[in-house]
């Protein structure tokens, strides 16, 4: 199920991560929105092949194309099963980056507060703008007056909201620059 690892020089993405099972909307926890088999799938393969103790990424919005000003280091996370009990059969597995690292890093690193210094990194006035607006759908698509409606609209702007509703997995690919990029996309 490997995307031959052919000519690069770097482990290069699995075909479950270039070609997602399910659609996953990176604004949700992946453990959420996909069922318990299909994470313990994820916990116990890896990412790549060959398997990778990291995995640099540079975050890509599609249409139009931009290289966001951040990026993330996938690092293997810990071995526990859908319970969250110690999955000994993952063990073999402990410093190499799997399915589920990549997932769990994906939103974890969405899910940060977007820093204000960061605003003049954006392409345009009208990304801004766009990024502010996909900050407001985010919390008023939220019960009105409820806790987490209050919570999400009190953290502010999320690295998620600057994809400007292009919050949809779209896998990870190998640029001909040798990066590994998060492809965000529409539904």
């Amino acid at each position: 199920m490997y995307i031959p690892y052919a000519a690069y020089s770097r482990p290069s993405p699995v075909s479950f991560l270039t070609s997602p099972p399910a659609h996953w909307d990176m604004r949700v926890n992946p453990h959420r929105a996909f069922s318990d088999v299909d994470i313990d799938y994820a916990k116990m393969t890896p990412a790549t092949q060959p398997p990778a103790s990291s995995i640099p990424v540079q975050v890509l919005v599609t249409t139009p194309e931009f290289v966001l000003p951040w990026s993330l280091l996938i690092k293997p996370g810990q071995r526990r099963d859908h319970y969250g009990l110690s999955n000994p059969y993952a063990m073999d597995l402990k410093d190499i980056v799997t399915i589920d690292d990549v997932l769990q890093g994906v939103y974890k690193a969405l899910s940060q507060s977007f820093p204000e210094p960061e605003w003049s990194s954006l392409p345009s006035e009208q990304w801004r703008q766009l990024t502010y607006a996909s900050y407001k759908a985010r919390y008023r698509a939220l019960p009105e007056g409820s806790q987490k409606r209050r919570r999400e609209k009190g953290e502010n702007v999320k690295r998620v909201d600057t994809l400007c509703g292009m919050h949809w997995f779209g896998g990870l690919m190998m640029g001909a620059d040798g990066q590994i990029y998060l492809v965000a996309r529409n539904l």
